[in-house]
C-alpha cells in the first residue's frame, strides 16, 4: 500500500510538472489550440479559411478580398484536414470559402503511416486544438486520450521550441548580410534536391505501411468535396508555386498522378484545382522563396493576388462572398 502511494505521489508530481510547464512553454498543440479558440471567439467575422501542410501558408490574407485565416501546419495530412474541416463547417456561420492546398506529395502523405501506426506531433496537435470532434479512424481512441483525458501529454513540452530558436539563431549567424525576406540563390539550389528527394521518399515509407494509402486519401478529399457542397462552401483545391529546381527534383511520376487525380475530381465533382507549381513569373525567381518549397513574404503576396484575381477571372466565386 506504501508503494502504490509512492507511485501515485511521483505521478502527480509529473503531471504537475509537465502541465507548468506547458503553460510557459506551449508546444505546437498549445499554439494550434491558441488558433482555434481565437477563431471560434471570431466566428462571425470569418468567411474563408486555408487548410493544409506548410504550403498552405503561401495564402496570405493580408491580401485577400474577404476576412479569413489560414491554418496551415507542417505535416498535416489529408486525414488531418478532413478532420478540421468537419469542425469548422459546423462553427462557423459565415464560412463561405475553403481553399485547400495540394502539395506534389499529398496523395502518399499520411501521418499514421508516416509514423509506422504511431501517433506523431501533428495529430497529437490536431486532437489537442479540437478535441474529441469525430474519430479519423474507428480504431483510434488516442482522439479521446490526447483530446480529452490528458491533454498535457503534448508531443514536445518545448525542447523542440528551444531547438528551433536554437537552429533559426544559428542559420541567421551562417548567412551574410541578407534581408529576412530572401535567402541565397546557391542555398536555395541546393535545398531543392534535399527537399525534393525528402518529400518524394515518403511514399516508400508510406506505401510499406499502408498499399491503400492513396486510395485512402482519395477518399478523403472525396469526404471533404462532399461536406462543402452540402453546406453550399465554394471549395478551392490549389498547388502553390514551387522553386523550378524542387519541381526539377522531384519524381515526374508523381507529380503526373497526384495532378491527374486532382484533375479528375475537379471534372466528376465539378469542383476547382488550380495549378500554380510551375508558374513562370514565381518559380524561376529565387527572390520569391525562402527556401526551395516555401515562398517568402513577397512571393506570398504577388502569388495571392494571382491566385484572387485567377478565381475572379474564372468566374468561381460565389455571389454571397461580396455581399
Amino acid at each position: 500500500m506504501k508503494l502504490f502511494f509512492k507511485i501515485l505521489i511521483f505521478i502527480t508530481i509529473i503531471v504537475f510538472f509537465i502541465s507548468t510547464l506547458n503553460k510557459h512553454i506551449p508546444s505546437t498543440g498549445d499554439l494550434e489550440k491558441i488558433k482555434v479558440d481565437s477563431l471560434i471567439l471570431n466566428k462571425n467575422k470569418i468567411k474563408s479559411v486555408v487548410l493544409g501542410r506548410s504550403h498552405a501558408a503561401s495564402l496570405d490574407y493580408l491580401h485577400w478580398d474577404i476576412h479569413g485565416i489560414n491554418f496551415a501546419l507542417g505535416g498535416r495530412d489529408l486525414a488531418g484536414i478532413d478532420y478540421q474541416l468537419g469542425f469548422f463547417l459546423d462553427n462557423l456561420p459565415e464560412i463561405k470559402e475553403i481553399l485547400i492546398s495540394i502539395s506534389y506529395s499529398t496523395m502518399y502523405y499520411d501521418n499514421e503511416s508516416l509514423s509506422l501506426g504511431n501517433l506523431n506531433d501533428v495529430r497529437k496537435s490536431l486532437y489537442y486544438s479540437i478535441p474529441s470532434y469525430s474519430i479519423i479512424d474507428y480504431k483510434d481512441l488516442n482522439n479521446y486520450v490526447y483530446g480529452k483525458y490528458f491533454p498535457f501529454i503534448q508531443a514536445d513540452h518545448g525542447y523542440k521550441l528551444f531547438k528551433k530558436v536554437y537552429s533559426n539563431t544559428m542559420e541567421k549567424k551562417e548567412k551574410i548580410d541578407l534581408n529576412e525576406d530572401y535567402m541565397d540563390s546557391l542555398l536555395i539550389i541546393k535545398s531543392s534536391k534535399d527537399q525534393a528527394i525528402l518529400h518524394s521518399s515518403d511514399r516508400k515509407i508510406a506505401e510499406a505501411y499502408n498499399s491503400n494509402v492513396i486510395t485512402k486519401n482519395k477518399e478523403y478529399l472525396i469526404d471533404i468535396i462532399h461536406k462543402t457542397k452540402r453546406k453550399k462552401i465554394n471549395l478551392i483545391f490549389f498547388t502553390p508555386p514551387y522553386y523550378k529546381n524542387y519541381t526539377d527534383f522531384f519524381p515526374k511520376n508523381d507529380m503526373q498522378e497526384m495532378k491527374k487525380i486532382m484533375n479528375e475530381l475537379a471534372v466528376k465533382y465539378s469542383i476547382t484545382y488550380l495549378d500554380f507549381s510551375t508558374d513562370s513569373i514565381i518559380s524561376n525567381n529565387y527572390k520569391y522563396f525562402q527556401n526551395a518549397d516555401h515562398m517568402n513574404n513577397h512571393g506570398k503576396r504577388i502569388f495571392t493576388k494571382k491566385l484572387l484575381k485567377k478565381i475572379k477571372d474564372l468566374n468561381i466565386r460565389l455571389s454571397q462572398i461580396n455581399d
